[in-house]
């Protein structure tokens, strides 16, 4: 954690207030394992960043309409040196669910106490729209908004949210409750956003709901010094806790998804607890002397160090279960020692496993977890962190596949509180660092935190190698990032200079020397435009005993401009012995003469040194990036992709995350005070600051990668024998709202990332494929935040306020450009797509250009687009439920020849059904020749359908059961088709043609329904000629109802008792094959009496169906979550389906049991324990 104080309260004023004073940049963060799912909210995975995706696949659920993907992910962006390890291991996040996490800015926005946080606090006075931000005094009382914030009463920034779940990333800021709360999205989509009093509710554009209410919460204890910095191993006991403050809610995890039909996919947690480790940060601030105290015996010191440290106490959240329609996903944890407890019953947790079972409890599979420790022999916390270093799949029976074994570079970690780091957190073996505040002011020895240029100092602990229980591999090398884009004091390389005279009775002549400072060698944080320069002068007696000049003062030392000025000159007294004295010097860029003056009898000396700077084009740093990936099988074979990030010659880098830890900043006299003893003093004026964190703390949208490149080239094979593609991305890197105000967020081009241009070539460097890419910005909103700044002192009056801007932006796609090379010739395509209703934000316009000179136009319009319908039509429902992104029409034009012409169309209307929309008809253009009439359909304010003259009726849903499952549809002009549904109603067990869905009924006694069936008595047994169940009708009667007397019906079973009673309708037996004991039978039903029949009979059947006798039926059985066990076809086959151990097809057998297919995945063979 850093933590940015520009002024503070003492400590003896903030122990009896117990309230953290003001902190610009102040940031608590989420726990280790919310900040990894965080990480991979933000993060853009690709050859853009260098990153490779890796992950490990766990786990698939797929319910009625809610589906969810388990897998691990891994961050191969280095390992930073404070970083913990989440609870599946270092650099390992588990995609589960999802969370929503932040960062918190100055008081966190929830606070309810005196409405301090920014969500519940008052509007900002109308002043902060000027600049500057004027804060004399007014009778508007606009300053003294300004002076709560200052005093930490008040919230002046909005917290970062950073949000991942499904198939959702991103992050957002809240505005303010008394506007409503509105939500500024870093990229606005189609997620609507709401907070509901500690629950977060969002809805995506097919009227999904996901909830977020579980929260992991902080409770943070501070410390201020303005004489020495926290140990590190300092315990609560040394903070003041924040008792004035709410706990801190650093992220709210997934509680359930909620489909539009009400279908609930639930997620459940356990607590723990930790601590946090010690997070620091150190200030100093410089007055320069321009200030101004107008009682004149008040003064801020010349230089001020101010030392900051925070804990927190964690209430951690660990995911426990997942439960949806047909199973559930347990998680089970163990204590881990790499962070730090407060209590032994409340230890923080690992994952430990991870088990798949049916609605019965039946193992499905089970993923183990296996770790050690980096630094594992180290019994301090501070020291370890948790390795992942194998995972392995255990199926029914306990059979084990061979695992997934995970390798790192090396073993060894630096402390998580060492000072040998970079600008980003990286290890850089700068281990004589004393602060980490790099050297300003030129006052002030200072830290190294220039990058490691060896990559073996970045390297430990991370994924090198990974093999797969089939016995393959891949390994990834590796390298240091590279950005070009320098700023400032990075631009250069440092370099000493250094010039000397001497003057002495052998060369008893004066001396001068001449030098050059250029403008290069100014300081990034001297506000004078000056070169700090170190004069160094003395002299010494020999044989002087005699000498009479001793005690004469003479000018000695001189420097001169190139005009022949003195600029700066010194005197001495020629003092017994010599004297040897240094001095600092600061002058302005220019040409001059330092001059030593010879007197006699003694050997005399003076030089000027300083620090030149010299442009460099790039520099490494910033994490590591892929240099090549291998992968191998088991048998040996490998095959390489390596990647380069050059541009004619030069790094594409650039920086995305920048830096900077000094400046300054002028405070205004304000004409203003809150009272106090006089004399009163203004410290109006020009200070210097600098701290041991970045000043430039990210703003929305800015999380994710440290290195951004503009142009990747991925090569296949080791010598290229693949071919290669280039990959071009728009590339401009971090903004910063103000490079000198400290404490001002900075933001990300919106674009970046984004491809331009992507080249594909052969082996021997032909062209084979080019696409362009350009895109445009639809919409900007943005919401105002304010940084303060003032000096360390105990009262808060006089500060220095800017205002910044969170951008929130909708960037679309402007067109695609492809072009395929050939023998044959060139193929040029351009798509242009429009987007015609920020509502939905999705295309409505797609135009294609041809290299015949055609254009073909998709149009595309959703319920936003009927403007004019009737409330109770079914867009403006559907609109009224956030279902946006369904397309409700889409047609095709061609242009050819300057005439416009329609090609194709669909209009689908919806239903409502259980609060969901579902299809009710399909409208399709019948056209043989393409129409002149082009228009688009609409629906009226009188709920009219007005559509396009080609559109005719095509396919009709006539039924769908309560929860949405669609039981029947018929094309015009042709017969029915109906389906039914088992094993909880989230599976098809039946498809007929030519049938309603009153007129079939199918069960194979499987599942917990009963197929359109009434049954009465009778028992199920474990036995079956499908699946694993058949039924004993002894003592029971199985009944259809609602029949049509019109029809004849087949009715069909197999009995290991010979055939059944059907009472009802005149029937006609068939007997068919035997198999497994059982035998075939089936019935022609004809002269329905009522409509209903009623069989009986003391036998043991299966595979009871009903159909139409001019329809055909084909009919399945199925074991949830793992496959289809059988499938009865129209003709009556049986084909069944056995699975091994871990759920994967193994065999295909007939009816009478014989293997028609065998599937071997074994490579290596399974360890039985």
């Amino acid at each position: 954690m850093g933590v940015i104080l520009f002024f503070t309260l003492t400590v003896l004023l903030a122990r009896v207030q117990a309230q953290s004073p003001y902190a610009a940049n102040k940031i608590i963060p989420p726990t280790p394992t919310a900040a990894s799912i965080g990480t991979y909210g933000n993060l853009k995975v690709g050859t853009y960043t260098g990153v490779p995706v890796i992950n490990i696949p766990i786990y698939e659920i797929k319910s009625r309409d809610n589906s969810l993907s388990i897998q691990l992910d891994y961050s191969a962006t280095g390992v930073k040196v404070a970083q913990e390890a989440g609870w599946a291991g270092l650099g390992w996040n588990l995609s589960a669910g999802g969370a929503i996490t932040r960062i918190v800015r100055g008081i966190p926005d929830f606070t309810k106490t005196n409405n301090a946080g920014y969500y519940y606090a008052s509007r900002f006075p109308p002043s902060v729209y000027q600049e500057p931000i004027p804060l004399g005094p007014n009778p508007t009382g606009e300053r003294a908004y300004f002076d709560a914030i200052s005093r930490g009463e008040v919230d002046g920034e909005p917290d970062i949210f950073n949000y991942n779940f499904g198939p959702f990333s991103g992050s957002f800021v809240l505005g303010k409750r008394i506007d409503g709360g509105p939500v500024y999205l870093n990229e606005q989509n189609n997620l609507e956003i709401k907070y509901q009093e500690g629950t977060w509710v969002i809805k995506d554009g097919n009227g999904y709901s996901y909830y977020f209410s579980s929260a992991e919460y902080s409770k943070d204890y501070y410390s201020t010094s303005l004489y020495s910095e926290v140990p590190d191993n300092a315990d609560l006991s040394y903070f003041i806790a924040d008792v004035q403050k709410d706990d801190i809610t650093t992220a709210w995890y997934l509680d359930s998804i909620v489909s539009a039909a009400g279908n609930t996919m639930k997620f459940e947690y356990i607590k723990s607890e930790s601590l946090s480790r010690v997070g620091k940060n150190e200030s100093v601030y410089y007055t320069y002397p321009q200030w101004d105290c107008t009682a004149g015996s008040l003064s801020p010191p010349p230089m001020q160090w101010t030392y900051a440290a925070s804990r927190q106490l964690n209430t951690d959240i660990y995911l426990k279960k997942i439960t949806f329609d047909n199973g559930q996903i347990e998680f089970e944890t163990a204590p881990r020692d790499d962070i730090e407890a407060r209590t032994a019953d409340k230890r923080p947790q690992r994952l430990t496993a991870i088990t798949a079972k049916d609605r019965n409890g039946l193992l499905l599979k089970k993923f183990q977890f296996y770790h050690s420790y980096f630094n594992q022999d180290n019994f301090n916390a501070l020291e370890k962190r948790l390795r992942l270093d194998s995972v392995v799949e255990i199926g029914q029976g306990n059979l084990r596949k061979p695992a997934y074994v995970l390798n790192y570079f090396g073993n060894t970690l630096p402390s998580k509180v060492s000072k040998a780091i970079d600008h980003w957190g990286f290890y850089n073996g700068n281990t004589s660092n004393s602060t980490l505040i790099p050297k300003v002011f030129q006052a002030t020895s200072g830290a190294v935190r220039t990058p490691a240029k060896d990559s073996s100092l970045v390297l430990p602990g991370t994924l090198t190698w990974v093999k797969y229980p089939t016995g393959g591999s891949t390994n990834f090398e590796y390298e240091l990032n590279e950005y070009g884009n320098l700023i400032l004091d990075d631009a250069y390389d440092v370099i000493s200079k250094f010039q000397i005279i001497r003057a002495n009775p052998v060369d008893h002549y004066d001396q001068v020397t001449k030098f050059e400072l250029l403008e290069t060698d100014i300081p990034s944080d001297d506000p004078y435009a000056l070169v700090p320069l170190k004069l160094n002068y003395g002299y010494s007696e020999i044989n002087c005993q005699t000498c009479e000049l001793r005690f004469t003062q003479k000018s000695f030392v001189a420097i001169r401009n190139s005009k022949g000025a003195i600029v700066k000159s010194y005197n001495s007294e020629m003092k017994q012995g010599g004297i040897n004295e240094i001095v600092e010097v600061r002058l302005p860029p220019g040409k001059y003469q330092l001059e030593l003056s010879y007197t006699q009898e003694y050997s005399m000396f003076a030089s000027v040194g300083w620090e030149s700077k010299v442009k460099v084009d790039s520099r490494k740093g910033g994490g590591i990036r892929i240099k090549s990936i291998t992968d191998s099988t088991v048998e040996g074979i490998s095959f390489v992709k390596k990647y380069d990030y050059t541009d004619a010659g030069k790094s594409s880098g650039k920086l995305l995350t920048p830096f900077r830890y000094s400046g300054f900043y002028t405070m205004v006299n304000n004409g203003y005070h809150q009272g106090g003893p006089e004399p009163r003093c203004s410290y109006y004026g020009l200070y210097g600051y600098a701290t041991s964190t970045t000043q430039y703390p990210q703003g929305l949208g800015a999380s994710g990668g440290i290195v951004g490149y503009s142009k990747v080239t991925e090569i296949l094979g080791a010598i290229g024998q693949g071919g290669k593609t280039e990959f071009q991305y728009i590339n401009v890197g971090g903004l910063s709202s103000d490079v000198n105000y400290p404490g001002m967020p900075f933001r990300r081009n919106s674009t970046d990332g984004r491809p331009i241009q992507i080249l594909t070539y052969d082996k021997d460097g032909n062209i084979l494929k080019k696409i362009n890419y350009s895109y445009n910005i639809e919409n900007t909103a943005k919401m105002v935040g304010v940084v303060l700044n003032s000096i360390p002192r105990s009262m808060q009056e006089d500060f220095a306020v800017k205002r910044y801007d969170n951008y929130s932006e909708w960037v679309t796609q402007a067109w695609e450009e492809t072009t395929q090379y050939a023998s044959t010739g060139t193929i040029v395509s351009k798509k242009t797509s429009n987007y015609g209703n920020i509502d939905h934000k999705q295309v409505t316009r797609e135009e294609t250009e041809m290299s015949d000179g055609s254009l073909t136009i998709n149009r595309y319009k959703y319920p936003s687009d009927f403007t004019d319908a009737a409330d109770v039509s079914f867009v403006r429902q559907m609109k009224n439920r956030h279902i946006i992104e369904p397309a409700i029409e889409q047609s095709s034009l061609v242009i050819r020849n300057g005439n416009k012409k329609l090609v194709d169309g669909q209009f689908t209307t919806f239903v409502p059904v259980n609060n969901v929309y579902k299809p009710a008809l399909i409208y399709k253009t019948r056209i043989e020749t393409p129409l002149t009439d082009t228009s688009t359909s609409n629906i009226t304010a009188a709920n009219q359908l007005i559509l396009n003259s080609a559109y005719t009726p095509e396919l009709y849903f006539d039924n769908y059961d309560l929860i949405g499952n669609l039981q029947q549809v018929h094309k015009a002009n042709g017969g029915p088709e109906a389906y039914l549904y088992d094993y909880n109603m989230d599976l098809p067990i039946a498809h007929a043609l030519n049938a309603n869905v009153t007129d079939i009924a199918y069960t194979s006694f499987e599942a917990d329904g009963s197929g359109n069936w009434n049954i009465t008595g009778g028992a199920r047994l474990t036995e079956g000629m499908t699946g694993t169940q058949s039924f004993n009708l002894s003592g029971g009667n199985i009944v259809k109802n609602n029949l049509l007397v019109s029809k004849n019906y087949y009715l069909s079973y197999w009995s290991k008792n010979g055939p059944l009673n059907i009472s009802g309708a005149s029937n006609k037996t068939e007997a068919g094959s035997t198999a497994k004991g059982f035998t075939f039978y089936k019935h022609k039903l004809t002269n329905l009496s009522n409509g209903t029949i009623t069989i009986t009979g003391a036998a043991v059947i299966d595979e009871l169906k009903l159909y139409p006798v001019d329809s055909k039926m084909t009919t399945y059985t199925h074991i949830p979550l793992i496959g289809i066990t059988s499938e009865i076809s129209e003709n009556g086959i049986i084909m069944t389906y056995e699975y091994d151990a871990f759920n994967r097809l193994r065999l295909i057998r007939d009816q009478t049991g014989q293997i028609l297919k065998l599937i071997d995945y074994q490579i290596q063979v399974p360890v039985q324990q």
